[in-house]
């Protein structure tokens, strides 16, 4: 029984993980990308 809730926790632990991770990488680079172009168009204007 032990064995089985550790196993389900490490899952969800990994699971979770991955899900942060894959956020992380789609989210951040665009985050780098877009506003330095967003604050390049507001000095040009």
């Amino acid at each position: 029984m032990q064995r089985d809730l550790e196993g389900m926790l490490l899952h969800s632990m990994k699971m979770i993980f991955t899900f942060i991770h894959g956020f992380f990488e789609r989210s951040i680079p665009t985050y780098f990308v877009v506003h330095p172009a967003r604050n390049e168009s507001n000095r040009q204007i």
